[in-house]
């Protein structure tokens, strides 16, 4: 999904969805929510998205990891298109 068609649904501005998406800005719980209700998506499935894995898992739980996002992102964006500009908000750490 385009940042514009984002923040039209989620009501955010088109700057500051940008921030979100190149980490420059946090977002909360509340925007969390309305992007994931623009998407379409339950607010755990970005959360999921954004989460590193640990370095110390063994090659088995890494597969296993990486193979549950995999279920995820298909999942909840079966038509995502590789040449649009989609957007990547992940929370920064606290």
């Amino acid at each position: 999904m385009l940042q514009v068609d984002l923040a039209a649904r989620s009501g955010l501005s088109v700057t500051f969805i940008s921030l979100l998406e190149n980490g420059r800005r946090s977002p909360n719980v509340s925007t969390l929510s309305r992007i994931a209700e623009s998407l379409s998506l339950p607010v755990e499935a970005i959360l999921w998205e954004a989460v590193d894995l640990p370095s110390g898992l063994n090659r088995c739980d890494r597969r296993l990891c990486e193979t549950a996002k995999l279920i995820v992102r298909q999942l909840y964006c079966p038509h995502d298109h590789p040449r649009r500009r989609r957007t990547s908000i992940r929370p920064q750490p606290a």
